[in-house]
């Protein structure tokens, strides 16, 4: 699959979310923006959107100079704590 031009404002969405879940400082925010906006512009949109998402990972990790996917993990088994459940469990929840 090709990355299609629909696919970038959602990369860049998910991006921003994720670097706001490790970190309020805007400086570290924006370096990190900057970078993966370079990375469109050097790479041709025939990439998967899986690799975009990829790199943006690796920025992140790099950035913060801590394992992105350790930090959300950890993140996801506070919510579970939280909810009194355990990862792997299905969570419903009542329609309003």
């Amino acid at each position: 699959m090709k990355t299609k031009t629909d696919c970038i404002p959602c990369v860049f969405k998910q991006s921003l979310t994720t670097i706001r879940h490790v970190t309020n400082d805007e400086e570290i925010i924006e370096g990190v923006m900057k970078k993966i906006a370079g990375i469109y512009s050097k790479k041709s949109l025939q990439t998967t959107p899986a690799y975009f998402s990829q790199a943006t990972y690796e920025i992140i990790s790099k950035e913060i100079g801590k394992n992105i996917y350790f930090i959300l993990k950890a993140k996801c088994q506070m919510v579970a704590n939280e909810l009194g459940v355990s990862i792997g469990d299905s969570v419903l929840t009542k329609k309003r």
